[in-house]
């Protein structure tokens, strides 16, 4: 939340500053965070990160390297959502933010509620 915050307040009141904030913000899905991370899990660096860093056994480190691999679209895809959050708050379209967070949270709730019974 306060990522959007910042970046709806840097836009300045009346989106004066859109297209910078939005220029900074993808430079920073795709620069900063596909790339540094693809750079870190596409190269023997995974190993270092996933055993030395983060302590796993060789085995484990293995198993989590292809979802890893998979998901590294996924920062990128967080600080677009973000931008197109913004978008919708400086069109005064504020509704359908709130409803994605309803069907968002619903959609926890209802995968929590059927893991938890999945498990008892």
């Amino acid at each position: 939340m306060a990522f959007q915050e910042s970046a709806w307040r840097s836009s300045g009141a009346g989106g004066e500053h859109r297209a910078e904030v939005s220029r900074a913000l993808r430079i920073l899905a795709w620069g900063a965070s596909t790339i540094a991370l693809g750079a870190v899990l596409f190269t023997p660096l995974a190993g270092v990160w996933f055993q030395r860093v983060s302590g796993l056994p060789a085995g484990l480190s293995a198993f989590a390297l292809l979802p890893a691999r998979l998901l590294v679209l996924l920062p990128a895809n967080g600080v677009l959502a973000v931008l197109s959050a913004v978008a919708f708050i400086l069109n005064g379209q504020t509704r359908i933010i709130t409803a994605a967070t309803a069907v968002e949270v619903a959609g926890i709730a209802l995968l929590l509620f059927a893991c938890i019974g999945c498990s008892a």
